[in-house]
């Protein structure tokens, strides 16, 4: 089974036996672990070097180096490459492999990464676009990103800084929305489980609107952000802070109602937070903390802003009363 692996990630292998792989994968608990750290080994090939983790990042280069040869897979870095099939990730400063793995529909290959809860991840794309997911997203975009064109799929938050190219747009889909950029550098928050959609423009200009109706759309500049009303696109003035954010982790928010508050924390965390009545959701508040904060410390933190109390009920539930 294992000369079948090697064979997958040398790009050796015909849709029907990956197919096939697949289908071992599912019902082979050994044969997915041996796949899961054969990609994890092959992550570290593509690690983003920062200075004090270069001496990290070359020895994780070089163990590869010497995998590969030992397994005959002088192919796998170019393959994985050219079809982005794998990525190193840097969470809140410290290396990881995320949640990160290969579909198929219809005959077309996916790429699907994934930021597990309370961490970001840092990816970048093939085309040289960096992005930070924020806890609990999910990218997911065909093998053949950047090759025709730069399409991508998004459920959660993230911050794009995209490589600019003319003829090639960069669009992003989220929740039956498209972003259309050429290069730019903005945050578009839009989980699948949560009611609000809302993109930030740092850098550039960029076109937002709805496939099903050309009239709802919007071009938005630098400082200026995108909104729902109702199910009519608006534009807002911003105030995301992007810097600190990259550098930190650090999630400002001013005279935001408590409610929103506790509703991006409860999407970061994967958990409902339920309001009881005696508490005013709708008192705006100002503050800032770091999104890789346990779950505990963000709430004692607001706790300075407003006054409240909550019970954790289970590890998926929380009660703010």
């Amino acid at each position: 089974m294992s000369e079948l692996i090697d064979k997958y990630f040398a790009g050796e292998m015909t849709c029907e036996e990956k197919k096939d792989l697949f289908d071992r994968i599912e019902s082979d608990e050994a044969l997915k672990k041996e796949f899961l750290r054969m990609q994890n080994v092959v992550a570290l090939t593509q690690i983003l070097s920062r200075q004090d983790d270069s001496e990290t990042s070359r020895k994780g280069k070089q163990h590869f180096m010497q995998l590969l040869f030992r397994k005959r897979l002088k192919r796998a870095i170019t393959v994985s490459l050219k079809y982005a099939a794998v990525f190193a990730v840097l969470v809140v400063g410290t290396f990881y492999t995320a949640k990160l793995y290969l579909s198929e529909e219809f005959g077309k290959s996916y790429t699907i990464v994934t930021a597990p809860k309370g961490q970001r991840v840092k990816i970048e794309l093939p085309d040289g676009t960096i992005a930070w997911l924020s806890p609990c997203s999910r990218l997911r975009f065909a093998a053949s990103f950047n090759e025709t064109d730069r399409k991508i799929e998004l459920d959660g938050a993230t911050y794009f800084d995209v490589a600019k190219n003319p003829e090639k747009p960069f669009v992003v889909s989220a929740k039956g929305y498209r972003i259309r950029v050429l290069g730019t550098k903005f945050n578009i928050s839009a989980y699948k489980n949560s009611k609000e959609f809302e993109t930030d423009l740092v850098e550039g200009c960029v076109h937002i609107y709805d496939p099903a109706d050309i009239r709802n759309e919007v071009f938005l500049q630098p400082k200026e952000k995108a909104v729902l009303w109702g199910d009519r696109l608006m534009k807002r003035e911003s105030d995301f802070d992007n810097e600190e954010y990259l550098k930190n982790g650090v999630v400002s928010f001013l005279s935001e109602p408590f409610g929103r508050v506790l509703n991006s924390v409860a999407l970061w965390n994967d958990v409902n937070i339920k309001i009881e009545r005696s508490v005013n959701a709708t008192q705006r508040i100002s503050g800032k903390f770091r999104q890789s904060d346990s779950l505990e410390s963000i709430l004692k933190a607001l706790q300075g802003a407003m006054p409240f109390k909550y019970k954790i009920v289970s590890e998926e539930e929380i009660i703010i009363y």
